[in-house]
């Protein structure tokens, strides 16, 4: 999945998606994106045990 992570100019974070073209989240802070991506994995890792 093709996506990048960058700096708003009010300093918070937001995910720009290349497959769909768009901001996919945004106004997300450093821990806030980490938990995203522990969701993410989580989710990706439950997929593998069924």
């Amino acid at each position: 999945m093709g996506a990048f992570i960058a700096r708003q100019p009010n300093g918070l974070l937001c995910r720009f998606s290349t497959v769909v073209d768009t901001v996919t989240h945004y106004n997300m802070t450093e821990e806030e994106y980490i938990e995203m991506c522990a969701e993410k994995a989580k989710k990706e890792a439950s997929k593998g045990c069924n």
